[in-house]
């Protein structure tokens, strides 16, 4: 027996309809809101604390300095009767220039500890809320879409001339179509002025020449983990784009931030430098701005011996920049800025994760 509904009102699909689209729209403003904060607490201890306790630092270790001289200065000589002269003062003076150098040198690495603890989360909470951001941004105008067809076909119904079946469902399936290619285009519009903001921010982190003559050279870079490596179906797909390639020397340097291989998110830049041996590549967490102490200089084929899947990236042109989560390349940008995202067949990738899977 064929079923039928009574349906004597629309008033609460359409009250469905607006709170729905009511909802998207709050869950956007949230994580806008929450990206913004994001932002707003990297650049404050980026750009306000770790500033001014560096500053704070040199101005403490130069008073420190003229303490310790003071001090040295009264213990050696003697006063114009040959006496010892008293250093109380000067001894509470180093003490106190001690203890605030040592304070400003603690605040700089709290605020190193604290980028990247703030890098991390960030990272955690890009990977949770993707799924809230999806459906805001997809899955509620497709939901719109069925609902203002359900709303034609029962408008329709109530004026007794209801459209045809293929014909409602063409025009349904045109006003789905036409929803998802405008919140496809909306996304990927944010998605690219975030990652060019993001590439603008990354360069200033990257050590500049001077910087980079400083850091101390190793014998061996460190382990990297195992599962960290870009997809076969990537370098592929890289391989396939039409890019001036500068393949440095083997024995070129390579600047290396510590810890880098356990940070979620790294990037790789490449600067031009007129240092001979310098190959201008730089390895780094995202987010952490690092000074001479925390690099490590190694060479380009020592560092692609510990990851053979960067021997193609490192042949890429000067003004090069690439983001590399645990996934794979999330995306590179050249001099310009202009970030590109590697497409990869989905065949390709499965492929890719299945051999991965096998050879663990």
């Amino acid at each position: 027996m064929a079923r039928s509904a009574r349906v004597q009102s629309t008033e609460a699909i359409k009250r469905f309809r607006a709170k729905l689209i009511k909802f998207a729209e709050e869950a956007k403003a949230a994580l806008g809101d929450t990206d913004a904060e994001l932002l707003r607490a990297g650049t404050w201890l980026r750009q306000d604390r770790q500033a001014y306790w560096k500053m704070e630092y040199r101005r403490r270790a130069e008073a420190f300095q003229r303490a310790k001289s003071a001090l040295n200065e009264k213990k050696l000589y003697k006063s114009a009767t040959g006496d010892r002269q008293s250093s109380v003062e000067e001894e509470k003076a180093f003490a106190l220039a001690k203890r605030r150098l040592e304070e400003a040198e603690s605040k700089v690495e709290a605020i190193k500890a604290w980028l990247r603890k703030l890098e991390d989360e960030r990272f955690l909470y890009k990977a949770q809320s993707q799924r809230m951001a999806r459906a805001a941004e997809m899955d509620v105008p497709r939901a719109v879409a069925m609902i203002d067809r359900v709303l034609d076909t029962l408008d329709a119904y109530f004026h007794e001339s209801a459209p045809s079946p293929v014909t409602g469902m063409s025009d349904a399936f045109e006003s789905m179509a036409r929803n998802l290619d405008a919140a496809a285009r909306v996304e990927a519009e944010r998605v690219d002025a975030e990652r060019r903001l993001e590439c603008a921010a990354l360069r200033r982190l990257s050590p500049r020449p001077a910087e980079r003559d400083a850091v101390p050279p190793i014998e061996e870079a460190p382990p990297w983990p195992g599962g960290r490596r870009i997809p076969p179906a990537q370098l592929k797909a890289l391989a396939a784009i039409e890019i001036d390639h500068r393949p440095p020397d083997p024995a070129d340097i390579v600047i290396l931030a510590k810890r880098t291989e356990t940070a979620p998110r790294i990037f790789l830049e490449r600067l031009r430098t007129s240092s001979a041996g310098d190959s201008g590549w730089y390895v780094g967490p995202v987010g952490v701005e690092p000074t001479s102490d925390d690099c490590i200089a190694v060479s380009v084929a020592m560092l692609s011996a510990r990851r053979e899947d960067w021997a193609a990236l490192f042949n890429m042109p000067f003004g090069t920049l690439i983001v590399e989560n645990d996934v794979g390349i999330e995306y590179f940008c050249d001099a310009s800025d202009a970030p590109t995202q590697l497409i990869v067949d989905d065949d390709e990738s499965v492929a890719d994760r299945q051999t991965g899977s096998e050879s663990e």
